[in-house]
């Protein structure tokens, strides 16, 4: 399965939307969430958007399958793999993540371009414009 992942954020409001979609191999729509959050960045509302892909995953009891996780946040994604790449600001975030990261043995977290994130991003901007239906 591949679950893609994003974030919106208006500046200068702390509001944002994060969205993921989950598909299975032959790329068909298994499931999703969207919700809004509180962020003080695009950057830490993508943190936020990994950090609840991840609890997506756990609540549907997913921990142990193949999953690929994307997100086109390069930032945050290297901070996942390498701790020293943290910016501190993210730090309790992605702390969170990856300790959630750790109980998923077969996951991955690696960064796609905006253009292969085209739908995670619909997703997350119909979100912010309460286009979404409430069940989504």
């Amino acid at each position: 399965m591949k679950l893609n992942v994003d974030a919106s954020y208006l500046s200068p409001t702390d509001e944002a939307s994060v969205a993921g979609v989950c598909r299975d191999s032959t790329g068909h729509l298994i499931d999703g969430f969207a919700s809004s959050i509180r962020a003080s960045s695009a950057l830490q509302a993508e943190a936020i958007a990994l950090n609840s892909a991840l609890k997506f995953l756990l609540q549907r009891g997913l921990e142990t399958d193949r999953i690929i996780v994307e997100s086109d946040s390069l930032v945050c994604v290297e901070a996942i793999c390498d701790p020293e790449k943290r910016p501190w600001e993210l730090r309790p975030i992605l702390d969170e993540t990856l300790t959630m990261k750790l109980r998923c043995p077969n996951l991955q977290i690696i960064h796609c371009h905006r253009g292969a994130n085209a739908l995670a991003d619909y997703l997350v901007k119909a979100h912010r414009a309460s286009l979404l239906p409430p069940n989504w």
